[in-house]
């Protein structure tokens, strides 16, 4: 299955002519993934390349990863949406998530998105949970506000749900994580100063551990 979804994004990405690709940079100074920092709260860049075409988003986003791992993650994706009306939105997508120096732990996700005024419902689904033969699930509802047109600065609420099926296979309990956000666009840059936090506990034998996912950081990133 993960040979045929690469080879189907080398095939779409030799459509670049024909599509609009827009690119962005980021620096952050601390990568989290679902209420998880991906490398012991130390900083990371980012990058984003992309090309939609119809209703098809083809994607690949990078990052540098922290915590004496060290190595890249480098994240393909495939969406497709469908508009209803200005209001309610459908997205169904998939996403292959490599690691250049673990990757025993590469992953593919499938997702079904669906916006509705505003709000954003994000349901996705790993039959094998970053190398652990565990399956997962991840539920998660956001919401932005305009605090400001005319500074252009915004208020991102997410709260999330991961249920992992086996727990002790995967090491960890489910668990719910939330983000809040303050944002900011200049120009081409964009700001966010947020907050995520999560009530996890890891899980080692018969002991449970609280994990110290709170995290409070800034994001940059400049759009091409």
């Amino acid at each position: 299955m993960k040979k045929i979804f690469l080879l189907g994004l080398v095939s779409l990405f030799s459509f670049a002519q024909a599509t609009e690709v827009s690119t962005s940079v980021a620096v952050t100074t601390d990568y989290v993934w679902r209420g998880q920092t991906q490398g012991t709260h130390d900083a990371a860049v980012q990058g984003t390349l992309e090309a939609s075409m119809h209703n098809f988003t083809l994607g690949a986003w990078a990052s540098s990863l922290g915590g004496g791992t060290g190595g890249t993650e480098v994240d393909l994706y495939l969406n497709y949406k469908h508009e209803f009306n200005n209001d309610i939105a459908l997205t169904i997508g998939a996403t292959d998530y490599t690691y250049t120096r673990n990757p025993g732990i590469n992953t593919m996700e499938y997702s079904i998105g669906l916006d509705v005024m505003g709000y954003g419902l994000y349901i996705g689904y790993i039959d094998e949970y970053f190398g652990a033969d565990s399956s997962s699930m991840y539920y998660n509802l956001s919401k932005s506000f305009t605090l400001s047109e005319e500074k252009n600065l915004g208020l991102s609420l997410a709260l999330g749900y991961t249920s992992h099926d086996d727990e002790a296979k995967i090491g960890s309990k489910s668990y719910m994580d939330y983000k809040v956000a303050i944002t900011r666009s200049v120009g081409q840059m964009d700001y966010e100063f947020f907050y995520t936090n999560t009530n996890r506990k890891t899980i080692s034998g018969s002991t449970e551990t609280e994990a110290k996912d709170s995290s409070t950081g800034v994001m940059l990133t400049f759009n091409m």
